[in-house]
């Protein structure tokens, strides 16, 4: 009755280029409809606690189609319905032929030096959104403080796209850390450490950041139509998408609660920390651990100490949700 009453999935095959890569490279992929009544033969993601596995390129909601997530081969198309498989997208994606991260040219624009009080105040200020609406008081906010605007006293940079284009360019440095490498994908290593020792690293970590938030923020302004927005995505290249991906996961998750010029003076509140220790234990409780009476014990001290992002830098990326997508995670 299933079988025949029902009908049978259909499925499609896709062939996409692959942005700024030659016609060598593609990208393969499947869709699937009719699955049983399902739309696709993916797992719910939220069933599947894979949420943070995924990000989509452009856009809120979830990915309506496996080309449209910045992991690639895509988490949120890869594991199947019924447990221990793989949908049909993630079979194919294997055979997709993907170009190599290629480095950026120095594009010789530097930022401006500051102090990790001037990169948290400004961080500070951008919670409560761009002033998109205030274009002296935008342009200010990133020339005076971060950027140094090459025409400005001939043409000053107001307008949005011209603030675009130098965030790209400027980020396209080779001085700043790479997501795109997988090794780098477990960001909370950059912060875990606040000693004197990891200063350089943790102030470098965080102006990368705000930069990357200005962008995220600027592409995203409400001035700025969905097709726009979709299609300046698709131009970026790879390694700034990730650090647009690593600025929308800040901004979802994270906010300051206090800093200064240290990094021992910064105390930041992750939103998801009370959810994250659900999941977990739920998933203790489903794979009913040896010792799950102590671990839910433990867990719960640690929560009302609010000391559960103390233990490691993978222990605080799980609880804080300061995670990027794909097989780091």
């Amino acid at each position: 009755m299933e079988f025949i009453c029902r009908g049978v999935p259909t499925h499609n095959g896709h062939k996409r280029p692959v942005t700024h890569a030659s016609d060598h490279y593609y990208g393969l992929y499947a869709t699937t409809a009719g699955n049983y009544g399902e739309e696709n033969d993916g797992v719910n993601q939220h069933n599947a606690m894979t949420q943070l596995m995924t990000i989509r390129l452009q856009g809120s909601g979830p990915s309506a189609y496996p080309w449209e997530t910045l992991e690639q081969p895509s988490c949120a198309f890869g594991i199947g319905t019924r447990p221990g498989t793989i949908t049909l997208n993630a079979w194919v994606s294997r055979s997709s032929l993907m170009p190599p991260i290629i480095a950026l040219r120095d594009p010789g624009m530097a930022p401006r030096d500051v102090g990790l009080a001037q990169i948290f105040e400004r961080l500070k200020d951008l919670e409560g959104g761009l002033e998109d609406d205030d274009e002296d008081l935008m342009y200010q906010g990133l020339y005076k403080r971060f950027l140094r605007d090459p025409d400005k006293t001939s043409n000053p940079h107001k307008r949005m796209e011209q603030q675009i284009t130098d965030l790209v360019i400027c980020l396209s440095g080779p001085d700043w850390i790479d997501f795109t490498n997988p090794k780098s994908q477990v960001i909370t290593k950059f912060i875990y450490d606040t000693g004197q020792a990891n200063q350089a690293q943790y102030q470098r970590f965080f102006y990368q950041l705000l930069l990357s938030l200005e962008l995220e923020l600027r592409i995203n302004s409400k001035i700025h139509t969905d097709w726009a927005k979709e299609r300046l995505m698709n131009q970026i290249p790879p390694k700034l998408q990730w650090n647009l991906a690593l600025a929308r996961r800040w901004r979802e998750y994270v906010r300051i609660e206090e800093y200064g010029a240290t990094a021992e003076r910064v105390k930041l509140r992750f939103k998801l920390r009370k959810r994250q220790s659900k999941m977990l234990k739920r998933f203790a409780q489903m794979m009913k651990w040896p010792n799950l009476a102590d671990t839910l014990e433990i867990l719960r001290q640690r929560d009302a100490e609010a000391s559960l992002l103390t233990v490691s830098s993978h222990a605080m990326a799980f609880f804080s949700g300061l995670v990027l997508p794909g097989v780091s995670w």
